[in-house]
């Protein structure tokens, strides 16, 4: 959480918080630079210890690359060493921009490759350079948007420590984290699985004097499994929500929960959670304002806070990065509605040459091929990341065209998605969204569907064939053999 804090204060320069620190602790240079200074505060000292962590997943973004160091800042797009390693004496003091060509958004090849080594040229020009992106803005490497999270700044940090690994992760961890329950009751279960709660027995182990029978039932002492499972009140809940439910015959509150998860449906582990965080609520009560309650009253209160939860999910005000629209998934291609074209988006990433390829497709309502575009880049990309520029790339030929009540399919759902969403991001990824949302701004019409693979067949392999093709237009005159074998297929379905 002071990671999230302190990416607070690098992102919004011009908050209140942000100026108050920046005129105390770092007046001359900014909060990724800044050190404990003079007399500092117990906040400060606190923000501080988050640092090293920020700036281990901090990269930069080129926009107009005028705040952007060459030599200083990690603006490459490699997780291994993302800061040039060419140091000739005209780069000193110099910012990306003089790396670009003057009166274009585009790199200068000749000042690129007069005085960068290969290595440096090769990461340089796979950063894209889109006409919309004018700042440049730090981001966040882990996540596609670009936005600092909580997750990912945990697994950057347990990674760092050799600990980390999603293949040899606890179960308990992967089934916990994807449980639809509320934040608050997640983080309840979190700090029992932890041994973090603070039950009268852990409070004696930190030689807190206290007396550890259990305030609720006052028959054994006070243990974590035992206030929240073998506890006579938590045993009557327990079975009120599961009936015939044995929890008096065990002794480990991690071995309890994955033999309930592992005995009733999936649908109702949020139901567990969240009993879990009422009965420790229940317990607090009768502690701290000497409010009893029943088990009927406390099974009660956790399903009602478990549906209230989920209705205010269902009526963000957010637009969710993972919104869905009625016509997606469609495991076959369908010809579009009378006087409409259907525009077929993939991309290919050939890992071991270090390059990419396009594939786009133009139908008619018959079915019948208008065009299709082979693109072919010698670049590093990922494929995500290859994704958003092949429908760029659609979208751009759709407005060159002047092509309007169109309907663009891809197979990619994280693009679709995003482009769907109004969730600002601040990476790369998110600089190739907003240039697709600017373009789609320009044309009449145009809708945007998921699809699965086996529906967008003759897109991948224009993008598989893009070495050969490149540059070439397709059109009726000549179709090559494998693509009119996708069109027949299709049509076929």
């Amino acid at each position: 959480m002071l990671g999230k804090q302190l990416w607070r204060l690098a992102t919004n320069p011009n908050s209140l918080v942000s100026r108050l620190y920046k005129a105390k602790y770092f007046a001359t240079s900014d909060v990724l630079h800044a050190q404990l200074g003079h007399n500092p505060g117990f906040v400060w000292r606190s923000l501080l210890e988050a640092k090293q962590l920020l700036a281990d997943g901090i990269r930069w973004r080129v926009g107009d690359g005028s705040s952007i160091q060459i030599l200083d800042q990690p603006w490459l797009l490699t997780d291994v060493n993302p800061y040039i390693t060419s140091f000739p004496e005209p780069l000193k003091g110099q910012t990306v921009k003089s790396l670009m060509c003057v009166n274009s958004k585009e790199w200068d090849l000749e000042v690129v490759r007069g005085v960068l080594n290969e290595r440096d040229q090769e990461h340089v020009l796979a950063i894209p350079l889109t006409v919309s992106s004018c700042d440049d803005k730090m981001f966040w490497r882990l996540e596609a948007s670009g936005n600092f999270s909580v997750k990912s700044a945990y697994k950057l940090l347990q990674s760092q420590r050799g600990i980390w690994n999603v293949e040899n992760c606890d179960k308990i961890w992967q089934m916990l984290w994807h449980i639809k329950a509320p934040p608050k009751a997640l983080n309840l279960v979190w700090r029992a699985l932890s041994n973090c709660l603070p039950t009268l027995t852990q409070l004696q182990q930190k030689r807190v004097p206290i007396n550890t029978s259990c305030p609720v039932c006052h028959q054994e002492e006070e243990s974590i499994i035992h206030c929240l499972v073998t506890c006579q009140f938590a045993h009557q809940s327990w079975l009120l929500l599961i009936p015939g439910m044995n929890s008096l015959d065990t002794s480990y509150f991690k071995t309890w929960l994955l033999s309930v998860f592992g005995t009733v449906d999936s649908g109702k582990h949020a139901e567990v959670i969240t009993l879990c965080w009422a009965l420790w609520r229940s317990r607090n009560d009768l502690i701290w304002n000497q409010k009893t309650s029943s088990a009927i009253k406390t099974v009660a209160a956790a399903r009602r806070y478990l549906v209230q939860w989920k209705i205010t999910q269902s009526r963000s005000f957010t637009t969710p990065l993972h919104a869905n629209v009625n016509g997606d998934g469609a495991s076959i291609w369908v010809k579009p509605q009378p006087n409409k074209i259907k525009i077929s988006v993939d991309a290919a990433v050939f890992e071991d040459r270090g390059e990419v390829g396009f594939g786009l497709v133009a139908r008619d309502c018959q079915g019948d091929l208008i065009e299709a575009k082979a693109i072919f880049h010698p670049s590093i990309m990922s494929p995500i990341m290859a994704e958003a520029m092949a429908f760029k790339e659609a979208l751009s030929w759709m407005d060159l065209c002047k092509w309007h009540e169109a309907t663009v399919e891809s197979d990619c759902l994280g693009v679709v998605q995003a482009i769907r969403s109004q969730v600002v991001m601040r990476s790369y990824f998110g600089s190739i969204i907003e240039e697709c949302r600017r373009i789609l701004q320009r044309l009449n019409n145009v809708s945007l569907f998921f699809v699965k693979r086996s529906a967008n067949m003759i897109a991948h392999q224009v993008a598989r064939e893009s070495y050969y093709l490149s540059g070439r237009i397709i059109d009726r005159s000549y179709v090559p053999g494998s693509i009119q074998h996708c069109i027949s297929l299709d049509l076929n379905s």
